[in-house]
């Protein structure tokens, strides 16, 4: 029997989204030791009919200029808002989330998230992004304006 990949969301990397178009939240297992709210793993059913909660969406970014990112975004049923699809780009130096919700980003943040991307607020802005098709039938789409909060 394969080992089971469970990770930290925030350690997830391009291969694993290569690999896996579709993770979800492993909300069952937080009691093992080493996993927790964070904790995804991949998804191993059929590519999801419907939006669901508890499941992350491969998806493809495209900024202002051209430049194309992979990451992953919420598959919330709904809108979606920034707030709800929370995208994120997957880079080699780390993750990009555009949304901090209540959190007001730093600017010292804002310019680590700038060098991740290789591009400035002018080059990134707006940013489009839609989950891949073999991720959910329902894509995920959206146009993200610039780093968020409330």
């Amino acid at each position: 029997m394969a080992a089971r990949v469970c990770k930290p969301i925030n350690a997830l990397t391009k291969d694993d989204l290569i690999s896996h178009p579709v993770w979800e939240f492993g909300s069952d297992e937080e009691g093992i030791d080493g996993q927790d709210e964070t904790t995804v793993r991949p998804y191993s059913g059929p590519i999801p009919a419907e939006r669901a909660y508890g499941l992350l969406a491969r998806a493809e970014f495209r900024s202002a200029d051209g430049r194309r990112y992979l990451g992953y975004v919420n598959a919330l049923p709904g809108n979606d808002d920034i707030g709800t699809s929370q995208p994120v780009v997957v880079c080699d130096a780390g993750q990009v989330g555009f949304w901090y919700g209540a959190i007001t980003p730093s600017e010292l943040e804002l310019d680590e998230n700038r060098r991740k991307l290789g591009a400035t607020d002018e080059q990134l802005f707006p940013v489009r992004f839609r989950s891949t098709e073999d991720a959910l039938t329902e894509p995920v789409e959206g146009v993200i304006t610039e780093f968020s909060y409330l």
